[in-house]
């Protein structure tokens, strides 16, 4: 299993989105993450802002890097993170509707690397959704592959990537989803999702 993320640093647009994704995340134990400490570091034109957390069920520690240079530039997201937000929901509700193209367009300005936010997980997801929908399943599979990178821990993000794969003909990738599937089943048997997943 990924114990980190293999993107380097996660891109945020605004401190608000920084909190969503890493309460998002899970420790390989199925544990969520305590904040311990922060800081800021600079890599040639890029602003890194540190995270070093600790699994509050096996004390395991973890450092999340996310790129903030945008944040940086253009100081707190707040309305940025509201209008991601409002992209979002406007997506989804075109997608009951059955309004592809319109939750395609919404969802994409949600991922925009300025105006939005590029690793906003569960946009990836319904765009991945909608190209299994139409057939595009390469398209799919990408989008699917970008949760699993993203929430590794998410089962749900893997059984979405095995049926891209099988729908595309890969039985191989999608055997290996498969395996990925029932480990993560076995790890996060009996544990509590309810709760906040990530603390100050």
């Amino acid at each position: 299993m990924p114990t980190s993320i293999p993107l380097g640093p996660i891109q945020v647009n605004s401190s608000l989105f920084l909190q969503v994704f890493l309460g998002s995340q899970r420790c390989t134990c199925s544990g969520f993450y305590r904040n311990r400490d922060q800081a800021v570091v600079h890599r040639e034109a890029s602003t890194i802002r540190q995270v070093f957390a600790i699994c509050k069920r096996c004390r395991a520690p973890r450092l999340f890097e996310f790129d903030v240079t945008e944040l940086a530039k253009n100081g707190e997201g707040r309305n940025l993170f509201m209008s991601t937000v409002i992209s979002f929901l406007d997506g989804m509700n075109a997608l009951k509707k059955n309004d592809h193209r319109t939750a395609e367009t919404k969802l994409l300005q949600t991922l925009n690397d300025r105006t939005g936010e590029p690793n906003f997980t569960v946009a990836h997801f319904y765009l991945g959704r909608i190209a299994m929908e139409a057939g595009r399943f390469r398209e799919a599979i990408q989008r699917f592959n970008r949760t699993t990178l993203l929430q590794p821990m998410e089962i749900s993000y893997h059984e979405a990537l095995c049926e891209a794969y099988q729908a595309n003909g890969d039985q191989d990738a999608a055997l290996a989803e498969l395996a990925i599937i029932e480990d993560l089943k076995l790890r996060c048997v009996k544990q509590d999702t309810r709760q906040p997943a990530f603390e100050e």
